[in-house]
């Protein structure tokens, strides 16, 4: 496929994600781009993952172990997925999400998908008794654990702004994209039980 063509194809999954991550369901009229229910792209296994040729790397963070695959997503339903295997969190991103994607939007996946992470290592998919709490950030984070991992994704944004580094996260050390190394300093990890619902955080530091 041509470089025209797969940054075609790259810019209506970024639209598929931002909608998502936005909670907007709007029906598109003649348009290929739909709403998750009728996404054109399919989710794929962990073997499908796996099998992918990727850049990958390891970062011990505190109690997580993680491990970073930069992959080829393309005809795919997102541009970032989670596996846990072996007590180690397995995050897959688009290469093409990494290369040419906001710093911002970029991050946003990463940091969800690192949520999943810390839901799997610290609660054991307990999603901390988040039932439809996530809703608050829309529909797709009605499901629980999606809804915690969106809600840790805002924790660590509230402590670290956009720093990838204390995660390990640096594909640029790989030669995608730009660094994050030189404007950021290193930060500590919202605790997973810490986590709250949306809107009860909010009331939360309301009462401090």
């Amino acid at each position: 496929m041509s470089a025209v063509a797969r940054w075609a194809s790259l810019r209506v999954r970024l639209l598929i994600t931002l909608l998502t991550l936005l909670g907007l369901s709007c029906a598109l009229a003649q348009s290929d781009v739909r709403t998750e229910d009728a996404s054109p792209y399919e989710s794929p296994s962990a073997a499908q993952l796996q099998a992918l040729p990727a850049e990958s790397w390891s970062a011990q963070v505190g109690g997580l172990r993680l491990r970073y695959h930069l992959v080829s997503l393309e005809g795919f339903s997102s541009l970032g997925y989670f596996v846990f295997s072996e007590q180690t969190c397995h995050i897959y991103i688009d290469r093409w999400l990494a290369q040419h994607a906001s710093r911002e939007t970029h991050l946003a996946v990463v940091f969800h998908e690192v949520g999943h992470c810390a839901d799997a290592t610290e609660l054991s998919f307990s999603h901390n008794a988040f039932v439809r709490e996530g809703c608050a950030y829309g529909a797709y984070y009605c499901v629980p654990a999606e809804g915690y991992a969106e809600a840790w994704r805002y924790a660590y944004t509230a402590r670290c702004g956009l720093d990838a580094v204390t995660i390990g996260y640096e594909p640029a050390a790989y030669g995608v994209g730009t660094s994050f190394a030189s404007s950021v300093k290193s930060c500590a990890l919202p605790t997973a039980e810490g986590v709250l619902p949306p809107l009860f955080a909010e009331r939360l530091a309301h009462a401090h």
